[in-house]
C-alpha cells in the first residue's frame, strides 16, 4: 500500500511537472503579447497626441474665421446703418420741402380765396347801398 501511494505521489508530480514545462511556453507568448500591445498602447498614444494637435489648429482656424466673419458682419451692420440713416434724412428733407411748398401753395390758395370774397363782399355792399 505504501508503494502504491508513493507510484500515485511520483505520478501526480509528473503530472504537476508536465504542466509546468507548458508555463515557459505561455510566458513567451504572454510576453509577445505583451509587446505587441505596448506597440499599440503607444501607436495609439500617438494618434490621440496627433488628434489633439489637429483639434488645436483646427478649433484656431475656426476662432479665427469666426473673428473674420464677426467683422464683417459688424460692417455690414454699420455700412446698412449709415445707408438707412442718409434716407432718414433725405426723406426728412424731401418732407420738409414738400411741406413748405403745400403751405405755401395753401396761403396762395386761401389768399386768393380771401380777395374774391373781399371784393364779392364789396360788389354786395354797394348793391345794397344803392339799394
Amino acid at each position: 500500500m505504501a508503494q502504491e501511494l508513493l507510484e500515485e505521489r511520483v505520478k501526480k508530480l509528473e503530472r504537476a511537472l508536465e504542466s509546468l514545462a507548458e508555463v515557459p511556453k505561455q510566458l513567451t507568448r504572454l510576453g509577445d503579447g505583451i509587446e505587441r500591445l505596448e506597440g499599440r498602447v503607444t501607436n495609439v498614444e500617438f494618434q490621440v497626441s496627433q488628434f489633439r494637435s489637429d483639434m488645436r489648429v483646427g478649433f484656431s482656424a475656426a476662432s479665427r474665421e469666426l473673428g473674420d466673419t464677426r467683422s464683417s458682419l459688424l460692417e455690414v451692420i454699420d455700412s446698412s446703418s449709415r445707408a438707412t440713416q442718409k434716407l432718414c434724412d433725405e426723406g426728412r428733407k424731401e418732407t420738409r420741402e414738400l411741406l413748405t411748398d403745400l403751405r405755401k401753395d395753401v396761403v396762395q390758395t386761401l389768399g386768393t380765396e380771401m380777395r374774391v370774397l373781399h371784393e364779392d363782399l364789396v360788389e354786395r355792399i354797394q348793391v345794397l347801398g344803392k339799394a
